[in-house]
Parts: C-alpha cells; structure tokens; sequence
C-alpha cells in the first residue's frame, strides 16, 4: 500500500476530503463546488457506503507485459471476475500549470481536486500502464482507503467483466485526453500505442531488463 505523493500542504488537503465523505453536511455546497470536481461531489454519497477499504495487491493478478503492437501494457496474470478491484492508480498529485508544462500529461490523471492530477510516470502503480481501448474492459471509481496512518480517496479500478488469464485489461483514457493529444500531434486510435512512442528510451531499459 502506498501513499499518494505531495507537499505537506497537500497531505492537510487530502485528510480533510476524508473528513468531507465522513460529515459532509458541515460543509457548504459553496465550498465543496469550489475544491472538488463535479465527478466526486456526485459519488460523495456512495464512497461514504463503502466505507474505508484497504488497496489491494495488484502483483497477484496482474502483471506489465510487452504487447505485441502498443509497448507495455497489463494482463491478468489469473482469471479474474467481473466487478474485481485490480488496484489504485497511484503517484504524485501536482497542479495543472505543471501538467504543460513538464509535458507528463501522458500518465496524468484527473484526480478529486480541481484543477490537480495524479501523475504515474515513476510506475509506482501498474495501472498506469493501462492502455486505451474503446471497448474497456476496465472502469474506474473512487474509494476511502486507509494507508499507513491515513484515509486517502483512491482512484481504484474494477473491471466489468470476465477477465481470462493472459488477457489484456483496457480502460477508455476519456474525451479530455484525446483533446489534448490532438494538440500534440497524436491522433486517436481504437488502441493507443504509448511506452513505445512517448518514452523510447524507458521501453529501451525494460526491454535490456527483460
């Protein structure tokens, strides 16, 4: 289990969104639509009836592999059924400004917060090697959970079907993402090629690793 990365500025931040699920009538729907993003405000109600979960081992189901056409990607590793967590998408929360700027905008992802992401480029999770398809067979939702000597709202991943072993997992990046690829000169496809194009020489390390 791990932490998502920030300033201790943050960290006071990420404890009080806890408090938010917890006692969400002490707040103002003035102050709640002024740090979160719409998407959380609407599933307040359901996180707070799943009450805190822990993150789960995402080694034992799943596994980074070298697809055949799309760099790296993750499979499963055994059969997993349908609606099963197959882990967090964890990393360094940061600000938008900061998602142009450094150009890591390929593993960023919209977190609770408007106006922040998580970025996943260290690979501190194995979601972040998730590849893209229009027909996912992964979605993704957010949960409490307790790590270390904190409650954190993760973005978990469940998938929402039978997954044979060896298959590949897939999750739909979202029309935002593809928007800001168009800007970068990558067009969309049904399935998005990204370790291979965007990090060569990180694709080179794994490669002499395997």
């Amino acid at each position: 289990m791990k932490n998502i990365k920030c300033s201790c500025t943050l960290r006071a931040k990420l404890n009080f969104s806890s408090k938010i699920i917890k006692k969400k009538t002490r707040y103002s729907d003035k102050l709640l639509n002024h740090i979160f993003e719409n998407d959380f405000l609407k599933n307040l109600d359901k996180i707070k009836e799943k009450g805190i979960k822990s993150c789960v081992n995402t080694d034992e189901i799943c596994e980074v592999f070298l697809t055949p056409n799309m760099g790296r990607g993750v499979r499963a590793k055994t059969f997993i059924p349908e609606k099963t967590n197959i882990g967090c998408y964890i990393g360094e929360l940061m600000h938008n400004d900061r998602n142009e700027e450094e150009d890591i905008w390929k593993y960023s992802y919209h977190y609770i917060f408007k106006k922040y992401f998580i970025d996943g480029s260290s690979g501190d999770s194995i979601t972040s090697f998730l590849n893209h398809s229009d027909k996912p067979n992964v979605t993704d939702t957010f949960e409490l959970h307790e790590v270390n000597d904190y409650e954190e709202i993760h973005i978990t991943f469940y998938t929402t079907c039978d997954i044979q072993q060896g298959e590949e997992l897939f999750i739909d990046y979202g029309d935002g993402y593809w928007k800001y690829s168009e800007k970068q000169g990558i067009r969309k496809d049904s399935r998005q090629r990204l370790i291979t194009e965007y990090f060569p020489s990180y694709y080179k390390i794994y490669l002499e690793v395997l």
